[in-house]
């Protein structure tokens, strides 16, 4: 969801209000950002920014202080926002999001083998296997949302901008970036069968849901 954020961010589907919008939202789903994903975010709106100025004529040379000046306002800005919305309380570092995932078990495992081959002898003396799901393997994935974070309650128009946005990300997860390892070698694609798809409450989000996947597809 955070390379789909940066992508329209760059082929100008949303602006900077908007990608600030979304990239609260991803924080509230999933919490507080990890493994060097803020600074991943803050470049990025800060390189979109800086064209966007020489877009309009300004300078064309913009230096790297300039532009590392332009990351630390973000950062900045955005702790800020978070702060006011009450995402960020006191000295607490941590903050969990609404998403809650579970394991997702196979019907079948296989084994693949990798054997790096030498450069000067072009030979593979230590063949390496792990763990692959075969073609054809059925699985379930269980997603649990949960908007118990201490915020106001959230209006429907936002629970449905919420599901939209987890929709687009299931999606792109399983049917285009594909997930765990190896996912470059093609690894990790999944077909995914909405007619076994269950969302509960049915009342409230069953169709909702749907609506969001099939214009996802659209």
């Amino acid at each position: 969801m955070v390379q789909e954020l940066v992508s329209d961010l760059r082929n100008g589907k949303i602006d900077e209000k908007e990608f600030t919008e979304e990239r609260i939202r991803l924080y509230h789903l999933f919490g507080n950002e990890k493994d060097g994903t803020g600074d991943f975010l803050n470049k990025a709106l800060a390189h979109y920014l800086v064209r966007s100025r020489i877009n309009e004529g300004q300078s064309e040379q913009i230096s790297g202080k300039t532009l590392n000046s332009k990351i630390k306002e973000i950062a900045e800005a955005f702790k800020s926002e978070l702060v006011s919305r009450g995402y960020k309380q006191g000295d607490i570092e941590g903050f969990q999001g609404n998403l809650h995932f579970y394991p997702t078990y196979f019907d079948q495992i296989g084994l693949e083998v990798i054997n790096p081959h030498d450069r000067e002898t072009g030979a593979g003396k230590n063949p390496i296997y792990f763990e692959c799901v075969p073609e054809g393997t059925n699985g379930t994935f269980s997603l649990l949302f949960v908007p118990l974070t201490g915020q106001p309650e959230l209006s429907d128009d936002e629970t449905k901008r919420d599901l939209r946005a987890v929709a687009r990300g299931v999606k792109a997860m399983m049917t285009y970036y594909g997930f765990g390892a190896k996912t470059s070698s093609g690894f990790g694609v999944a077909d995914v069968s909405w007619d076994d798809a269950i969302i509960r409450p049915e009342a409230e989000f069953q169709q909702h849901w749907k609506d969001a996947w099939r214009e996802e597809a659209a």
